[in-house]
């Protein structure tokens, strides 16, 4: 057991609580680290979606199970690394992500396998189905970093 007295004076107290008023919740680095994982996560789930029709057979689930790793060590990476989570930045990853993620699925696979049937997928189709999937998830990590407090 401790000898020492802890009990605070009501000075101390206040001056404790003071400075915790003064510390931010949310740091510029930690709307960063939140924004760019955002960001990346978006684009990654283009580029995994866009890989799907590119890529055929055994180095298509290959390629597939790496970006999709990647995009899990991402969240994982992002989660450990933040000190503090921005006011609303997870609501507002969680439906960044999730518009872009229902835009894949919704909209842009169908529209992909639909071309690939006819025709090869080029460069410019797959830059703007990748586009298309991460807007939302760009738009989610513009939000996060400019929200203040």
């Amino acid at each position: 057991m401790d000898d020492r007295d802890t009990t605070l004076t009501p000075d101390e107290a206040r001056r404790r609580l003071d400075l915790d008023a003064a510390t931010p919740l949310a740091t510029t680095a930690d709307r960063r680290l939140h924004a760019g994982s955002t960001a990346l996560f978006g684009v990654g789930l283009g580029v995994l979606a866009v890989l799907s029709n590119v890529v055929d057979g055994l180095v298509a689930s290959a390629v597939s199970g790496i970006v999709a790793a990647a995009l899990l060590g991402l969240l994982v990476w992002a989660d450990g690394r933040a000190r503090t989570v921005p006011r609303r930045a997870r609501l507002i990853s969680r439906a960044g992500v999730g518009a872009s993620l229902l835009v894949g699925l919704v909209a842009v696979l169908p529209w992909l396998n639909l071309r690939a049937q006819d025709q090869p997928i080029t460069w410019a189709v797959a830059l703007a189905a990748i586009t298309v999937i991460a807007l939302p998830s760009l738009v989610a990590a513009a939000l996060i970093g400019r929200t203040r407090a």
